[in-house]
């Protein structure tokens, strides 16, 4: 008896993360690029609610390192909400890259 309760709750359990997990979506920001600044924008223009989204900006260096920097966001309808890398001589940035995950 308690070890098929303890199935179900396990089974309900795990059933409700998958259900809260399959409702994050991948958004890709807009990233612009400059030798001392990575910034990358993260807007909400399709959707008619608040967007909880776990955000990440990545810079490459000249030397091939990455530098990140990521937080959590809240972006109501129609807004936008950014992210920033920086560098300092003698390190520029060459590429960057923004991803966040929202619910």
């Amino acid at each position: 008896m308690i070890t098929r309760l303890m199935v179900c709750a396990l089974f309900f359990s795990a059933f409700s993360l998958v259900g809260q997990m399959s409702l994050a979506f991948p958004m890709q920001g807009i990233v612009h690029v400059t030798p001392n600044e990575v910034s990358v924008q993260f807007c909400n223009e399709a959707c008619d609610y608040v967007l909880t989204c776990q955000a990440q900006a990545t810079g490459w260096l000249n030397t091939g390192y990455p530098i990140s920097a990521g937080g959590m966001l809240s972006l109501p309808p129609g807004q936008c909400a950014y992210a920033y890398v920086y560098a300092n001589y003698p390190f520029y940035f060459v590429n960057g890259q923004g991803m966040a995950n929202c619910q």
